[in-house]
């Protein structure tokens, strides 16, 4: 479903001229990326103490937050998804809902087995 969502989105006006806009705020902030999902794929695979890191990661998610709410990136993206899931047929849609419960069930008891309070 990604890969498909993917697909519709390189199509998808709006989102692509909301993501030249970011783009070039993150370039003026100081920062050339992509999308949103490089900088974050970038600054994790950054090889730096605890400290740098922080301050990378503080800075890039600053940057990010004034460059979306000049481009209304992530408004854009979830317009572009919400047109895409109308695209979709109802039974695959309610497929879709069933794995979202069954994760959401399968987090939940990963949680309590793991609840450390349950230990000891």
């Amino acid at each position: 479903m990604r890969a498909q969502f993917d697909g519709y989105l390189d199509a998808d006006q709006a989102y692509w001229a909301a993501l030249t806009v970011w783009r070039r705020c993150m370039v003026a902030a100081g920062w050339d990326f992509a999308s949103p999902d490089a900088a974050i794929q970038t600054v994790q695979a950054t090889d730096l103490g605890q400290a740098d890191l922080d301050r990378r990661q503080t800075a890039v998610a600053g940057a990010d937050t004034t460059c979306d709410g000049q481009s209304q990136l992530r408004t854009r993206r979830s317009e572009a998804l919400e047109r895409f899931v109308r695209t979709l047929a109802p039974m695959l849609i309610g497929d879709l809902a069933d794995v979202y419960v069954s994760r959401v069930r399968a987090s939940r008891s990963a949680q309590q087995i793991l609840d450390p309070t349950r230990l000891g």
